[in-house]
């Protein structure tokens, strides 16, 4: 339960595309008190949704335990505000065998690797923007255990 809470945490905080597919308004409609005219182009913030500070309390701060439920179950509503693969209709097709991919690969790296940051180096973790958002460039110590 803690890795999925730590992968939905990573997506969360480093938002790889700033800003989901452009929409298109198929009607007159109206969301959060705005009108929204038909063929209206629509671009969702999905950086800011993952840093809503009503939503997140602490959203600057790397928290998994923010997605585990009281029981120790992964919380799926907060989960859910989580949309590095899109929603709706337009979802993803491989967000299902991207996160199981992705749920081995960290969990495998995690066992048989120690992972240091070199004591002299500090990292900067603003993204590098473009169509999507890169790191910039850092070094890591890699252990094997």
């Amino acid at each position: 339960m803690y890795v999925e809470a730590t992968i939905t945490e990573v997506f969360r905080v480093v938002s790889i595309v700033p800003f989901a597919v452009p929409k298109s308004a198929t009607r007159d409609t109206q969301v959060g008190g705005y009108d929204i005219a038909k063929d209206t182009v629509v671009l969702f913030n999905l950086h800011s949704i993952c840093y809503e500070k009503e939503f997140w309390g602490d959203p600057e701060t790397f928290r998994p335990e923010r997605f585990i439920t009281d029981d120790g179950k992964l919380d799926q509503a907060s989960c859910s505000r989580v949309l590095t693969f899109g929603i709706g209709r337009r979802r993803c097709v491989g967000e299902l065998f991207a996160k199981m991919e992705l749920f081995i690969l960290f969990s495998t790296l995690m066992q048989r690797c120690e992972f240091r940051k070199p004591a002299s180096i500090e990292y900067d973790l603003t993204p590098v923007p473009g169509l999507v958002y890169s790191p910039k460039e850092f070094l890591v110590v890699v252990k094997e255990r």
